[in-house]
């Protein structure tokens, strides 16, 4: 299994995750939901290519693309 299957997921879960215990704590503030929102988007792209380009390509062209 390549890190990517592995790291995608956990990433997101550990949003998830941060994003509930910023809730129940209520340390949400107007800055904090602006942050989400601006990082949110870029996430999910991170997300739905890693899983569209997994198994397409080998370690060493992931080495040359990053």
């Amino acid at each position: 299994m390549r890190n990517g299957a592995v790291f995608q997921p956990v990433l997101f879960a550990a949003f998830v995750v941060i994003s509930i215990s910023l809730a129940v704590t209520g340390a949400f503030t107007a800055e904090t939901i602006k942050l989400y929102g601006l990082g949110l988007p870029f996430m999910l792209v991170g997300i739905w290519s890693g899983f569209k380009l997994y198994g397409k390509i080998d370690d060493e062209m992931f080495r040359k693309v990053v």
